[in-house]
């Protein structure tokens, strides 16, 4: 009897310890990073790259990403790069970007031209939320004049 009471004691003592940890390692587990708004004019021709500046808004955690950032997307020689500067001096994120058409969809009628998926790596990031590896996607309608947003019921993630 002695020794299923010990056997019950350590086994229960290992429960609560591994429960103990719990809110440690549910703390320290990244939280995602997501935008739920962008919008960008149309893009520019800047020394031979098409050069985009768009604003990503609603972007969570806060506390990461001050809520908001700019996105400067580049299309030339080096590829299509993406750069995302996160409000309230969070820092910056850069990914290397593909993009594949898709089907209309829901896009709003104005930006019936296409429909982007966006998918990418990041390549560099000063923003600890965002770290280098972390995948990046998007799913984006275009207009004529080659503004943007994001589809509807879409977000901007990281």
């Amino acid at each position: 009897m002695g020794r299923h009471f010990t056997a019950r004691v350590i086994v229960t003592l290992a429960a609560t310890a591994s429960l103990a940890l719990l809110p440690v390692m549910s703390a320290s587990a990244a939280t995602p990073v997501s935008c739920k708004t962008f919008t960008s004019p149309p893009a520019k021709l800047v020394a031979g790259v098409l050069t985009s500046t768009g604003k990503l808004t609603g972007c969570t955690p806060t506390a990461s990403t001050g809520g908001t950032a700019t996105n400067v997307t580049t299309i030339g020689k080096a590829g299509i790069v993406n750069t995302t500067t996160w409000g309230g001096g969070k820092g910056n994120t850069v990914a290397k970007f593909a993009y594949k058409g898709a089907p209309i969809g829901n896009c709003p009628t104005a930006y019936h031209l296409e429909r982007v998926v966006a998918t990418g790596t990041v390549t560099s990031s000063t923003n600890n939320a965002v770290p280098k590896g972390a995948k990046e996607s998007a799913t984006i309608c275009l207009a004529k004049n080659q503004s943007s947003v994001n589809a509807p019921g879409t977000t901007w993630k990281f």
